[in-house]
C-alpha cells in the first residue's frame, strides 16, 4: 500500500511502522462449509488440519506458524489476569450478584453447577478455574470483554474459532517472509 504513495519522509515513516506490525505477516483463512443445514464443526476441523498438513508439507519453509487453535494457556491467561486483578473490573451491580452467590441457597446452586460441569467434557478444561474461583467472581468482567469482541458471531469451538452457526472456521498463517517479497508469498497463492 505505502509503495503507491508519494515518496517523502513521512511516507518512509509510516512504511516503517507498516514494516514492524506483525499483522502485516499474517494470512486469514477462511473455510466454508457450503451445506449449512448440516453444521459439522468436525468436518470444518479436519480440513483445516488437512490444509495445515499439506501447507507444512508443500511450503513449509515460507511459513513461521500456523495457528489453528486457541490454546488454552492463552485463555488461561486472560482468566488469571482477570483474576488477580478482580477488584478493578467489577462495577457496581456486580456486587449485588456476588452477594446473592455466598447466601445458603446461593452456595448450594452454585456447588450443584460446580458438580454438573466437573462431570461434563469441559469440566477437564476448566477444573482448574473453577477450583480458584468457584463463586465466578471473574465472570463479571469476563463476560463484559467478550461484549467487546468485533464480531459477535464467532466462537471457540474445541478452542477453534469458528461461527456460531457452526459453518465457517478461521485461522491464521504467519508468513516467513515480509510481506514484499511477492515471489515467495507468491506460493500461498
Amino acid at each position: 500500500i505505502v509503495a503507491i504513495m508519494p515518496q517523502d519522509e513521512n511516507v518512509g515513516q509510516v512504511a516503517e511502522v507498516f514494516e514492524g506490525f506483525k499483522m502485516n505477516r499474517r494470512l486469514v483463512v477462511h473455510i466454508i462449509d457450503k451445506d449449512s443445514t448440516q453444521n459439522q464443526p468436525e468436518l470444518l476441523i479436519a480440513k483445516a488440519d488437512s490444509i495445515s498438513n499439506s501447507l507444512e508439507k508443500e511450503i513449509g519453509k515460507s511459513i513461521t506458524e500456523i495457528k489453528l487453535t486457541i490454546p488454552d494457556s492463552q485463555i488461561e491467561v486472560l482468566y488469571n489476569y482477570y483474576y488477580q486483578n478482580i477488584p478493578f473490573y467489577l462495577l457496581e451491580q456486580d456486587y449485588d450478584s456476588l452477594q446473592n452467590r455466598v447466601t445458603e441457597g446461593g452456595i448450594e446452586k452454585t456447588l450443584e453447577q460446580f458438580y454438573k460441569s466437573l462431570m461434563s467434557p469441559m469440566g477437564l478444561v476448566s477444573r482448574k478455574l473453577m477450583v480458584k474461583d468457584p463463586f465466578g467472581f471473574t465472570s463479571f468482567p469476563l463476560e463484559r470483554a467478550r461484549q467487546l469482541q468485533l464480531d459477535q458471531n464467532f466462537g471457540l469451538y474445541k478452542n477453534h474459532i469458528i461461527t456460531k452457526d457452526k459453518s465457517h472456521l478461521v485461522f491464521f498463517i504467519e508468513l516467513a517472509n515480509p510481506p514484499n517479497e511477492t515471489a515467495e508469498n507468491g506460493r500461498l497463492v
